[in-house]
């Protein structure tokens, strides 16, 4: 008798294991109302976009799909209906605008990525990416930061799977979470800005005046390493901006508030910290799959200027300007959450496609 309390409570403990591992893929289904007001709110937001953009094959066969789902009388599920609502708004081709596939569950898993190519051809990921019109090494850049949340939604032996690459692999630091430095290579420097929206403007400030000191000193050419950078403030932005070209020398920058077709305006010097004496030593820039936001608005404006060269491999956003500021938006039917941007900023002079070739 005095081991039937620990007996029952270890079988308590396994049938709710159990009912954990056969329920989790189970999702409420989001009803046929709930889908028509999802509807009417993504109309509100993006149409503006989508009036200004013309209507591309892809993005008129993902919205058929959505108005086709959105009539089902069958059960739909919050991830099918997820995916759908998705693959919709990544056809604006804006990596800002998503769905929250991560706010879907309690449980984030930390476990090495797949290879490149399952994340591009495998069924389980594809539906979970950024626009397919980026390049693949962005897509599948995207991918491997965003899947440890993506395995969770799967269901059956997936998910098992998962849970099990977790338990075997240790939690690592994110590259962005690691502070920017500057690395000697001898002949050059490497400067590493993983981000410009990680840590306090304090400790941004006062790790750009450290590292400004050195690059004066060393009096050598600087390699601007933006990979991995996805974007962040516009105040830290222009303060890099500012220490290789004077205010004079900046290419005009604009912004408007994102779907609006109000003209844009020009935006100014908003830099944290900003540089007397600018640094005249030879410049590169490197980016990479996942180079986003503000970290590609600097680039543009570093090779548009003629102050430096840029080298890697296809980044996540488009040349010549991007989204910004993204909020998340919830859905009034399914609540599902979207990450919608609020603005729209450009760097004038950039040629298009121009700008990225010959990497």
């Amino acid at each position: 008798m005095l081991l039937f309390p620990s007996a029952l409570r270890w079988l308590l403990m396994v049938i709710s294991l159990f009912c954990f591992q056969m329920g989790f893929g189970q999702w409420d289904p989001v009803s046929l109302e709930e889908r028509r007001m999802d509807i009417a709110d993504l109309d509100s937001w993006v149409e503006p976009v989508l009036a200004q953009d013309g209507q591309r094959l892809g993005r008129l066969t993902s919205r058929h799909a959505l108005m086709n789902l959105a009539v089902d009388t069958a059960r739909v599920s919050e991830v099918d209906w997820a995916l759908a609502v998705h693959a919709w708004v990544r056809s604006l081709r804006d990596a800002h605008l998503r769905v929250r596939f991560d706010l879907l569950t309690p449980l984030r898993l930390q476990a090495p990525s797949p290879a490149a190519g399952e994340l591009l051809t495998g069924e389980v990921w594809s539906g979970f990416g950024p626009s397919v019109a980026l390049p693949e090494s962005a897509r599948s850049e995207w991918l491997k930061r965003t899947w440890p949340w993506v395995g969770v939604l799967g269901s059956g032996q997936f998910l098992t799977d998962s849970i099990a690459a977790a338990l075997r692999h240790a939690p690592k630091k994110a590259s962005s979470l690691l502070g920017m430095r500057l690395e000697d290579h001898g002949a050059f420097v490497r400067w590493v800005i993983p981000s410009f929206g990680a840590n306090s403007a304090s400790v941004f400030g006062r790790e750009f005046r450290r590292i400004r000191r050195k690059i004066r000193r060393a009096n050598v050419p600087v390699m601007l390493d933006l990979r991995g950078n996805t974007g962040g403030y516009r105040s830290r932005r222009h303060s890099v901006l500012g220490l290789f070209l004077s205010n004079e020398e900046w290419p005009l920058e604009t912004e408007r508030h994102w779907g609006h077709e109000a003209p844009f305006e020009p935006v100014e010097d908003g830099s944290l910290v900003r540089s007397k004496r600018t640094v005249r030593v030879p410049l590169s820039v490197m980016v990479d799959g996942l180079s986003f936001s503000a970290s590609l608005l600097l680039a543009d404006a570093l090779v548009v200027s003629g102050r430096g060269k840029l080298f890697g491999c296809a980044p996540l956003g488009f040349p010549g300007g991007c989204s910004g500021s993204p909020v998340p938006r919830k859905l009034s039917g399914s609540g599902l959450v979207v990450e919608v941007p609020t603005r729209q900023a450009r760097i004038e002079g950039v040629q298009g496609e121009q700008l990225w070739t010959g990497r």
